[in-house]
């Protein structure tokens, strides 16, 4: 692949983060998902203002939650999923929207590709 293309991909993802807008994002999506784990879990189970420090303590909650409630795992699984494609639609967002000389977005290959 032609370096070019690699680097201008790379800094059409990058350049939101580097402008601090990747900070927002990725904090709405952690409280969207504290959220949720205050639904399932249960908001007197974990800490009323979480911080860094809170987080070995929050992963044996979410532990202990999984032990007890099979389903929450299938149910974090998928959650975790959703977080991931939101990311991705993002991300495609961000490169078609960019300045990029050269784009290829390749999600499926069975076969060669020569470029």
């Amino acid at each position: 692949m032609d370096p070019m293309t690699i680097i201008t991909g790379t800094m059409a993802v990058l350049t939101p983060f580097l402008k601090k807008g990747g900070e927002k994002i990725s904090e709405k999506v952690g409280e969207d998902l504290w959220e949720w784990l205050k639904e399932k879990i249960g908001k007197k189970k974990l800490p009323n203002n979480p911080n860094i420090d809170d987080k070995e303590v929050i992963k044996g909650i979410i532990e202990e939650a999984i032990k007890q409630n099979s389903s929450l795992e299938s149910e974090l699984i998928q959650k975790l999923d959703d977080i991931k494609k939101l990311g991705n639609e993002h991300i495609s967002k961000v490169i078609n929207y960019a300045e990029v000389n050269k784009q290829v977005i390749i999600t499926n290959n069975n076969g060669t590709i020569n470029l």
